[in-house]
């Protein structure tokens, strides 16, 4: 089930992509993040939280980047290391006028394995929406750090 989320950040494409490549900077901000750790320049793992109802739980997943090309674009594959699901997505980042810079981002995740059925609402879930609040962070953080 793809998902894919876009917007547009008031900052010019060099200070977006400065920003994006490196998940320090930005992987904080979604919903529903609690940690990560990077464990060399193509792979880390991710810890996040989703909510079934009442219920909590814990979503843990390697990413692995597949290519990179700057300024534009980074492609990468995950695996559920604690639940059934495996993925690819891609962001891409396009150059517009009076510096501004249209982003997309896209996730597509298949649960796999016995409980299936069990994580395919997780997936619906997962990632959150990205909010007008999460666009205004990613923009002054952009902002912060270009200018900084």
């Amino acid at each position: 089930m793809a998902k894919l989320y876009s917007m547009i950040i008031d900052a010019p494409i060099e200070a977006v992509w400065a920003f994006l490549k490196d998940f320090d900077h930005w992987a904080p901000l979604i919903p529903g993040y609690v940690t990560h750790k990077i464990w060399n320049s193509r792979k880390s793992s991710w810890i996040f939280t989703t909510e079934i109802g009442v219920i909590k739980k814990k979503i843990e997943f390697d990413l692995e980047i597949h290519s990179m090309h700057a300024p534009r674009s980074i492609t990468f594959q995950v695996e559920g290391t604690n639940e059934g699901f495996i993925g690819h997505g891609n962001i891409e980042a396009k150059k517009m006028k009076r510096g501004r810079t249209f982003i997309t981002a896209s996730l597509d995740l298949q649960a796999t394995g016995p409980l299936a059925k069990l994580i395919k609402p997780l997936l619906k879930s997962n990632p959150p929406k990205i909010t007008q609040e999460f666009k205004e962070e990613v923009t002054a953080r952009i902002h912060a750090y270009h200018n900084g």
